[in-house]
């Protein structure tokens, strides 16, 4: 008989229970928004694609959202107003929103809304690959 392996528990104590994290992207919750910051490697990865494009999009976005994206109820947009949350086309964060059967976005009772102020006059992703937070306001 083979002895059963005992695995470590890992607890991330640093963070409270509204902040996000994973290797490339840090979130924080505020009570007006989310702070947004990447870590090395999302920097890394951002200058990779922005070297062989020679710009950055929304959607490079995503592969550094994802895995935050699947472990909690935050949910990227790259055009709000595609996604059905109005008349712009701000990249946005949803928190508590579900596609319901009609293939709309619905609120689970509790949800929130975050979108980034300043799209018409600044890429969010130049700034973060600059190293600087970028600040996702909450829709009131």
């Amino acid at each position: 008989m083979g002895r059963l392996k005992k695995f470590k528990q890992f607890l991330n104590e640093s963070h409270t229970y509204n902040d996000f994290e994973n290797e490339y992207l840090t979130i924080e919750r505020k009570d007006n928004g989310l702070n947004l910051k990447l870590k090395p490697d999302g920097i890394n990865y951002l200058r990779d694609i922005k070297e062989e494009l020679d710009s950055l999009h929304e959607s490079d976005f995503i592969d550094i959202f994802d895995t935050i994206q699947a472990n909690s109820e935050l949910i990227f947009h790259g055009d709000l107003g595609s996604s059905g949350f109005g008349l712009t086309e701000a990249p946005g964060i949803t928190d508590g929103f579900f596609l319901n059967e009609d293939g709309d976005w619905e609120d689970n009772g509790e949800g929130e809304l975050y979108y980034y102020n300043d799209y018409m006059v600044d890429n969010f992703l130049d700034s973060l690959l600059n190293g600087e937070t970028v600040f996702f306001n909450r829709q009131n």
